[in-house]
């Protein structure tokens, strides 16, 4: 069973656009950030969607300074009820990666060499042998076209 992070090809929009004008803008910190916490607030969403309805033990358990007040353990979690795959697992830690490592270091670049943020990066795959966003809801394929991924200085692949 996968769920949605961002239902809709308007949010998928949304956030393509988004991403496209901060990059163009130069802010890669700017891109991650927002970015991360576009991703954070879904990730949160979606949890509670899932939990039962109680909203005092489910924010007993998400709000912050909780057991699952971050997204990393929200991940996984969600990865244990069933809501997505072992790879999509991983590049959303990846992005979670990402996001930490830029917002706790001051003069980092994607071409940053440091082994965390390779490590993180290395886990965004999702895109790999894939032309067009799976679907939400019904079949593996969305209208929307994946944007072309232009690699890093590093020359990460």
């Amino acid at each position: 069973m996968t769920w949605a992070i961002f239902p809709t090809n308007e949010h998928t929009r949304a956030v393509i656009e988004l991403m496209t004008s901060l990059q163009a803008a130069g802010s890669e910190r700017a891109m991650v950030i927002v970015g991360g916490a576009l991703l954070e607030d879904a990730v949160e969403q979606t949890l509670r969607e899932r939990l039962l309805n109680n909203l005092g033990l489910v924010n007993n358990l998400v709000d912050i300074d909780r057991p699952l007040a971050n997204m990393g353990p929200q991940i996984d979690l969600l990865h244990l009820l069933g809501a997505f795959d072992e790879k999509t697992r991983s590049a959303m830690k990846g992005i979670a990666g990402v996001r930490n490592f830029f917002a706790h270091n001051l003069n980092v670049s994607f071409a940053s060499q440091d082994k965390k943020l390779q490590n993180a990066l290395s886990r965004l795959t999702l895109h790999e042998n894939r032309t067009h966003y799976p679907h939400h809801l019904f079949g593996p394929d969305s209208d929307t076209l994946i944007e072309p991924v232009t690699k890093p200085k590093s020359g990460l692949s």
